[in-house]
C-alpha cells in the first residue's frame, strides 16, 4: 500500500480565521453593485434603439452593427486582461483596471458636447444645450 504524503499533517497549510461577517457583507454588496453597473452600462444600446432611430435616423442594421462593435472588444479584452492578471497579479490588476475605468468615466463626464452627438459628453449631466 502506498502512503499519501500530500495529506500528512506536517505538510498542511495553517488555516486563516474567517473574515468578520460585516466585511463579507460589505464585499458582497460592493461586488453586486459593480456587476449591476456593468450590466446597466453594457445593455444601454437596446433601450436607446428607438431614440437612435427616431432622433438620428439609425436603421436596424446600423444599431446591430453598433451593438456588435460595442461587444467585440469585450471578447478580445478578456484575453488581454487575463494575461495582465497573470503577469502583475490580481490585486494590482484590479487597481489598474479600476483606474482605467475611472479615467474613462472622468473623460466622458468632462468632455464637451459633440455637434453630431448632442446628448453625449457633459450634456448627459447638465441637460441639453440650447
Amino acid at each position: 500500500m502506498v502512503a499519501d504524503n500530500a495529506t500528512a499533517p506536517e505538510t498542511a497549510l495553517p488555516s486563516k480565521p474567517p473574515a468578520p461577517g460585516w466585511l463579507r457583507w460589505t464585499v458582497l454588496i460592493l461586488v453586486s453593485l459593480a456587476l449591476f453597473g456593468n450590466y446597466y452600462a453594457y445593455d444601454s444600446i437596446g433601450p436607446l434603439a428607438d431614440s437612435l432611430q427616431r432622433l438620428l435616423g439609425f436603421t436596424d442594421t446600423q444599431i446591430g452593427t453598433l451593438n456588435a462593435i460595442y461587444s467585440f472588444p469585450n471578447i478580445v479584452m478578456v484575453l488581454v486582461g487575463g494575461v495582465i492578471v497573470d503577469r502583475v497579479g490580481t490585486r494590482l490588476a484590479t487597481v489598474l483596471f479600476a483606474a482605467v475605468c475611472l479615467l474613462g468615466a472622468v473623460v466622458t463626464a468632462l468632455s464637451p458636447p459633440s455637434r453630431s452627438w448632442p446628448w453625449a459628453g457633459s450634456s448627459m449631466a447638465s441637460g441639453p444645450s440650447p
